[in-house]
């Protein structure tokens, strides 16, 4: 059976078909696009669709309700409100099914790593996303990337509209904005995306860039040493591109936050505590959402 699916987030969406036999991803696309409009979106998820597609999955940031309506999406907030599954089945004439883009990748993590029973899976990319994975089963309906790290009145504001959450502080967005305020403050132009810039002049031992990063791996020290308070995890599993490309620059400097939070700072070694990047950082989300649609058949 060949399924479409899409993977959107605040400004990148991807595209596959995945056959549910052997999990297989093919025509994969990946576009950056901010999506202005529902038509969009339908589109894209329609354009080269296979004559064999048996059925359509979404998975997407927010809360969800019966894998059909987005009652929240922070980071795609035009679908806010919209039963989505019922307007692509009325469009395409597919059954539509759509998921919480964490649950999505957490269950493709899972089916990806048989051996791990007990982790959390994060994405760190425009915002910050979690899901735990625990004895074969997912405990959904969390939104651990809007936990609060502020009550302070000056706290960043969310894209969910409060102020002080770990998405504000810590999300690829606040980052890009930041470097690009410095950027301007240094009279300094830069052929490439402010992150690059920023892992540059970090690599280059910059004072700047080394203490705005150090302000980075608090904040998330902070974040992951209240997670692990609560449920003391052996794995946090890895995706996203602020992950790919900042988790190697600070990943000490994180567990040394964390160290400082805990009650035991030894949660937070190496050795009670594993970081691993997603084995499939692009399709882990496509291959859990065909898992989940198979299960609703």
């Amino acid at each position: 059976m060949i399924m479409r699916v899409i993977d959107g987030g605040g400004s990148l969406f991807r595209r596959a078909d995945v056959d549910t036999e052997d999990l297989k991803v093919r025509n994969f696309k990946k576009i950056q696009s901010s999506f202005s409009t529902l038509e969009d979106i339908i589109s894209f998820a329609k354009e080269e669709l296979l004559a064999e597609t048996a059925g359509i999955a979404f998975a997407v940031a927010g809360v969800i309700e019966n894998s059909n309506k987005v009652i929240a999406s922070p980071n795609i907030p035009l679908l806010n409100g919209v039963a989505l599954g019922d307007v692509i089945f009325e469009k395409l004439k597919l059954k539509t099914i759509v998921l919480n883009d964490m649950e999505a990748s957490v269950m493709g993590m899972a089916g990806l790593l048989p051996k791990e029973n007990y982790f959390m899976g994060i994405t760190w990319s425009s915002g910050i996303g979690v899901r735990i994975f625990h004895n074969g089963k997912l405990i959904p309906v969390s939104e651990g990337g809007h936990m609060k790290l502020s009550i302070a009145p000056n706290a960043p504001v969310c894209g969910c509209g409060n102020k002080g959450c770990a998405e504000a502080f810590l999300g690829g967005i606040k980052k890009s904005k930041d470097i690009q305020e410095k950027m301007k403050e240094l009279g300094i132009s830069f052929d490439g995306h402010p992150n690059a810039f920023l892992d540059q002049e970090f690599l280059k031992g910059e004072a700047w860039a080394v203490e705005y990063y150090q302000s980075v791996a608090d904040r998330m020290g902070l974040f992951l040493a209240n997670i692990q308070t609560l449920l003391y995890l052996p794995l946090i599993v890895w995706k996203g591109t602020v992950a790919l490309k900042s988790l190697p620059l600070i990943e000490d400097d994180i567990r040394k936050a964390m160290a400082q939070y805990l009650i035991e700072p030894r949660w937070a070694d190496k050795d009670h505590l594993r970081f691993l990047m997603s084995p499939e950082l692009e399709h882990d989300g496509m291959i859990g959402a065909a898992q989940a649609f198979t299960l609703t058949k």
